[in-house]
């Protein structure tokens, strides 16, 4: 992540100063919410295509592959399961701060 030019920070300074508080707390929220979800599109998207490449990967004449493929295929799912939770979790948050700032 860069660092912001002084005049930006300046710039951001002033807009805080003009916010207040309540608008401000409202501002960050939807600033985290939108960096912890801006992502998951294109996770859930790379891995959709990361799965159909391991499924085409799987051959019965050579088992050997296979199972590597497998293996592949399972940490891929532990993965995307750790992904879901993660999810949850931010659905939690999300409802939590819906009710803070109901605007």
């Amino acid at each position: 992540m860069r660092m912001p030019s002084l005049g930006q920070a300046d710039a951001l300074r002033q807009r805080i100063a003009l916010l207040g508080w309540p608008q401000l707390a409202g501002l960050l929220a939807a600033l985290a919410i939108d960096a912890l979800v801006d992502e998951h599109l294109t996770v859930t998207l790379r891995s959709a295509e990361l799965a159909e490449e391991l499924e085409e990967q799987l051959d019965p004449d050579n088992e050997l592959e296979s199972l590597t493929t497998l293996e592949r295929l399972i940490v891929l799912r532990r993965d995307l399961l750790a992904v879901r939770r993660l999810g949850v979790a931010q659905q939690e948050v999300i409802r939590r701060l819906a009710r803070l700032f109901p605007d």
